[in-house]
């Protein structure tokens, strides 16, 4: 593996949980942005993965490199000291969570369908990862 997460097979899960993608900041703000299609996020940015135990201790980092969107589902998790984390719950990268503050920056969008069946995202406010 060379350090890229595999892309998740039909982009059709749900379930509460979101997917991971890096953030891009809005041209003199600073802040995320909606990303914007191919060109911006085909450029290569690094992140760093953790192990996280259940008391909240991380156990193990990983350096990984997007290049495109991680199509992996992540959840939300607090440990029992409080930190909260995006587990990843599938692909190459299972297991290891992303923490805001230490693993660069990155958004989650959180998945839904709409009453007449479009498939709908939003991004998760950085003050709830």
């Amino acid at each position: 593996m060379d350090g890229r997460p595999p892309a998740a097979a039909g982009a059709r899960r749900r379930g509460g949980c979101g997917w991971l993608v890096p953030a891009r900041p809005k041209p003199g703000r600073g802040g995320p942005a909606e990303p914007k299609p191919d060109r911006d996020h085909q450029r290569e940015r690094q992140f760093d993965g953790f192990k996280v135990d259940d008391a909240g201790n991380i156990t193990e980092t990983l350096s990984i490199t997007f290049s495109r969107f991680s199509h992996a589902r992540v959840k939300p998790v607090t440990a029992g000291n409080g930190l909260r984390h995006w587990r990843t719950l599938d692909g190459g990268l299972a297991g290891y969570s992303y923490v805001a503050g230490q693993s660069g920056a990155f958004q989650i969008r959180k998945l839904y369908r709409t009453p007449d069946g479009r498939e709908q995202a939003i991004v998760i406010p950085p003050d709830q990862t």
